[in-house]
């Protein structure tokens, strides 16, 4: 999994990071991080108001619309993408702190 690689070669598991994909975790090693609620928006963005994290990695399953529509939307700044043939995504983003929550 391209996107649990580049983690473990780019990135430090810590409580300062926000991880909603078990699936990326597990191929990143980071097998002890408390894992985000899976799709949830509304945890997504209280978590972006209160400025809790500073690194964000999302999955984005293709048959779910919802989160994928609206990521465009909030107030993150996408610095990589892994897509899958099937159209699943993995962003990794941190807070664009020139934004509004």
């Amino acid at each position: 999994h391209e996107a649990g690689s580049w983690l473990k070669a780019d990135a430090t598991p810590s409580d300062r990071v926000y991880i909603d994909s078990g699936r990326t975790a597990f191929y990143a090693g980071w097998r002890k991080i408390a894992l985000a609620p899976r799709h949830d928006q509304a945890v997504l963005e209280s978590a972006l108001k209160k400025r809790s994290y500073s690194l964000y990695v999302l999955e984005l399953k293709s048959k779910e619309t919802v989160l994928d529509q609206t990521i465009d939307k909030l107030p993150l700044r996408i610095i990589k993408e892994f897509r899958s043939p099937n159209g699943d995504r993995v962003i990794i983003a941190t807070p664009d702190t020139s934004a509004t929550p």
